[in-house]
């Protein structure tokens, strides 16, 4: 159960109640952002990974030591996320 799921009464929500098998799934997630934006979605790697999936962040470089340090696979994005985060301010995002 992930964290902050609330339970129904008398409902266990666990894996071991499914009628069907679940994969076992490749997942990339992608963050493009600061290191505030990287770490929640490290959480929610490590979760994915402790289910039996393989898990992968695709992220810039200046992130890889984040991720890399938490057993997470690391996969470089081009770019400057500085530049990236400038832009976004200036433009609005627009």
């Amino acid at each position: 159960q992930f964290a902050g799921d609330d339970m129904e009464e008398g409902i266990d929500p666990s894996v071991d109640d499914l009628d069907f098998i679940l994969p076992k799934l490749n997942v990339c997630i992608l963050i493009v952002g600061t290191h505030g934006d990287v770490l929640p979605f490290c959480s929610l790697a490590k979760q994915l990974q402790e289910r039996g999936h393989r898990v992968r962040i695709a992220s810039h470089e200046v992130h890889r030591q984040t991720v890399t340090s938490r057993s997470i696979e690391f996969y470089p994005l081009a770019g400057d996320p500085k530049q990236l985060s400038q832009w976004t301010v200036q433009s609005g995002g627009r």
